[in-house]
């Protein structure tokens, strides 16, 4: 059972949306409801974050980051569920997203399922979710299905996999799907290839890179060049 306080304090963040003259002591009150929450809460906040509309996406980005902060690994599913939520403008998306990996790296075991199940989804929108997250229980999980997850049809999904590859760089699988996607017709996942195989120092890109030097993108060129300008002063290994 909640406190009275927190209970208080949900209803004025309710009561005062952005929009509204109240604002001011919505706001306050999400600052307060953040700093006297308890796990003892958090039954009553996820029951009050599942019940949020378009109208109150301040309290439901609040109610996201005290779930991160003093929540378990289940709390993982309701958080990405309530980023693809309609809130609106006034959903700190940015800074719900930025604390989420917290909660996976809290327990990264008992978050390794989870991220799993959400890499496994139907909906492309969890899929991402869950190339984001999981290399934030490295360790626990297998590269495999986030190197599938870079070939995965929706390219939101693919780029952000590509993106959570890049740390693992000294996988002999990691590096060759890296060399494979200069060849890609997402100019993204080329970009985002070259600038991991310059940082990287993977010298056997070079040939490759010298092609893209002709890539119908000036992006693709310029990336190319700036690649080659800092492997060419290597030694191959």
């Amino acid at each position: 059972m909640a406190s009275p306080e927190v209970e208080h304090l949900v209803r004025v963040i309710r009561d005062n949306a952005p929009t509204g003259e109240g604002w001011g002591t919505g706001f306050t009150a999400g600052e307060s409801l953040q700093r006297h929450a308890t796990a003892e809460d958090l039954p009553y906040l996820r029951e009050e974050l599942e019940a949020c509309g378009r109208e109150q996406g301040y309290l439901a980005s609040v109610i996201c980051l005290i779930l991160i902060e003093l929540g378990s690994a289940p709390d993982i599913l309701l958080v990405v569920d309530s980023l693809r939520r309609p809130y609106g403008r006034n959903f700190y998306r940015d800074a719900v997203l930025g604390a989420l990996p917290a909660l996976v790296e809290r327990d990264p075991e008992a978050a390794a399922p989870i991220v799993r199940d959400l890499l496994a989804s139907r909906e492309p929108t969890f899929r991402e979710h869950g190339a984001a997250l999981y290399p934030h229980a490295r360790g626990v999980l297998p590269i495999g299905p986030l190197l599938d997850a870079s070939r995965d049809y929706d390219p939101d999904v693919s780029v952000t996999a590509f993106g959570s590859l890049w740390g693992n760089l000294e996988l002999p699988e990691v590096r060759a799907r890296f060399l494979e996607a200069l060849a890609d017709p997402n100019e993204v996942l080329v970009e985002t290839a070259i600038e991991s195989l310059s940082v990287g120092e993977v010298v056997e890109a070079v040939p490759q890179l010298r092609l893209l030097q002709q890539h119908p993108s000036g992006r693709v060129r310029a990336a190319a060049q700036a690649a080659l300008t800092r492997l060419d002063r290597l030694p191959l290994k």
